[in-house]
């Protein structure tokens, strides 16, 4: 995976966001993903302007594959690039994150290992002595998963997703499929668009991703495509409150899963059974602790002392309008999303979480641009 231009010719020690090092980590470690029954492989290689500005839909996309279509095997490759203003800033943290928590669970996403190549130098990051763009390390990406044999019969399907013309000539001059994206994609038309050119997988008039498998009819193995997706909030406070609630939900459990002592119970109670007065982050299993949970937890710390009207607000804050406590993002004056804000910094830096500090960083940075956008008075 080609996380910047530095990088391609230096050392991983050089990247400075916390979440893409730890990508780098997990997609190199010798674990073999997650084994799959599969007939057909479909690799499908993604541009960063597609993870920027269609992580929705690709987010959605993933879902929809990992519920209906079991036996097919997925593999996201992507690019990505150093971020120049605070709406990509915002995008890339948003991406990185959902990258890495699925990049862990090695099953169908999973990123490009340095020894995954066809250059003559065997890695990917390490120069051939010829000068190379990231649309070079793309193209070679895509033709080694091209070209890497399968066995027992499989077969193999590469395809580029990008929004840059020049790139997709390049990728298809030697024979691999690319899409380009529109600004309305949606689950729906990925899988239109990626399926309905691979044999073994047809789209039914009823909208259904089915295979040709004879083992692969049962009704649990068709993807219906629905006509109706999710719909976005229009308020720019609205959309940008679900992506926080969204993300840091991710970044929290996972501080929560790294500094938790035994008294966090991964798979319930950890004694089985619990005092009725104990807080309510010890009466479930780390699964299905919210953001609520989370910050109740991360909140013990000795740096936080004192924070405690800061941490209740936080609480409500990163819950989703329709959940105890929750509002819109409108519903949230200025100074309240100021204030929550600087508490997930604090708890980054309480925690020596560098994920959570570096997102709030940004977030910080993000939010008071879009609070000077034109739109509906929300208090201050």
């Amino acid at each position: 995976m080609n996380v910047s231009r530095q990088y391609i010719i230096e050392d991983i020690d050089t990247l400075q966001d916390a979440t893409l090092r730890r990508i780098d980590e997990v997609i190199n470690q010798d674990v073999e993903m997650q084994p799959l029954a599969v007939d057909l492989i479909l690799h499908l290689v993604v541009d960063t302007n597609v993870l920027l500005h269609q992580l929705d839909a690709l987010q959605q996309f993933v879902i929809d594959i990992e519920h209906h279509l079991p036996f097919t095997y997925k593999s996201l490759y992507p690019e990505s690039q150093k971020t120049r203003d605070d709406q990509v800033a915002w995008a890339a943290r948003l991406a990185s994150t959902w990258l890495l928590e699925k990049v862990k669970e090695r099953r169908l996403v999973k990123g490009q290992t340095h020894e995954e190549t066809c250059k003559a130098s065997g890695r990917w990051n390490v120069r051939d002595g010829w000068s190379e763009s990231n649309d070079d390390l793309i193209l070679d990406c895509c033709q080694y998963f091209a070209r890497r044999p399968q066995h027992g019969g499989v077969v193999a399907h590469v395809a580029l997703i990008s929004g840059d013309k020049n790139l997709c000539v390049k990728v298809e001059s030697v024979g691999i499929r690319t899409l380009s994206p529109k600004n309305d994609w949606t689950s729906q038309a990925i899988a239109t668009a990626l399926f309905s050119g691979v044999p073994m997988v047809h789209l039914t008039q009823r909208r259904t991703l089915r295979t040709n498998i004879s083992r692969a009819r049962r009704p649990s193995d068709a993807m219906e495509v629905d006509e109706e997706e999710p719909v976005r909030p229009s308020h720019p406070l609205d959309v940008l409150h679900l992506d926080v609630v969204d993300h840091f939900s991710r970044l929290l459990l996972g501080a929560v899963d790294r500094v938790g002592g035994p008294e966090v119970g991964r798979h319930g109670p950890p004694n089985g059974q619990v005092s009725q007065h104990a807080p309510c982050w010890a009466r479930i299993g780390l699964a299905d602790w919210t953001p609520r949970e989370c910050v109740q937890y991360l909140g013990r710390n000795e740096g936080l002392r004192g924070s405690g009207a800061a941490l209740d607000k936080l609480e409500n804050f990163l819950m989703y309008p329709d959940k105890r406590g929750g509002r819109k993002g409108q519903d949230w004056t200025r100074s309240d999303w100021d204030s929550c804000v600087v508490t997930l910094e604090i708890i980054g830096k309480c925690w020596g979480d560098d994920e959570i500090v570096e997102s709030a960083s940004v977030l910080k940075r993000f939010a008071r641009g879009t609070f000077q956008l034109r739109m509906k008075p929300t208090g201050t």
